[in-house]
């Protein structure tokens, strides 16, 4: 029987060591949906502090970048990452009963879908005066 019931979802916040701060929202009944948020410039963050390229940050924004040439190819790379491992490491904490409740399904897995994505475009001006041309 249809019935309306009460949403309820789980929210894990995690201070991850290679997205920084990310959070994982589960869904407690079946199919268990989940959503992760994480942010690609924080990411980035971490990238270029394992590195040791100098950078300035406001909030979500690189106000300098000592070497962007090379922040843009760890920008790019992110593209290529393993995303299947990524985002099961963080289901993975969320659900620890998803291996027990799946038993009986062995083939099935999380499919994982883009909801919802962000995309910036950012200018770099060499001197302040470009600006005022603007």
């Amino acid at each position: 029987m249809l019935e309306q019931r009460k949403c309820l979802h789980l929210y894990f916040y995690y201070e991850h060591p290679m997205f920084g701060r990310c959070h994982v929202r589960l869904q407690t009944w079946y199919p268990f949906s989940v959503d992760v948020c994480l942010n690609g410039r924080l990411w980035l963050a971490k990238q270029m502090d394992a590195l040791g390229l100098d950078y300035c940050r406001a909030d979500n924004c690189f106000l300098e970048l000592a070497d962007p040439a090379r922040a843009q190819a760890l920008a790019d790379a992110q593209h290529q990452s393993p995303w299947l491992e990524r985002l099961n490491g963080l289901l993975a904490p969320a659900h620890p009963l998803q291996e027990q409740i799946l038993s009986p399904f062995p083939s099935l897995h999380y499919y994982w879908t883009l909801t919802q994505s962000e995309y910036a475009t950012d200018l770099v001006f060499h001197d302040g005066r470009e600006l005022a041309r603007i």
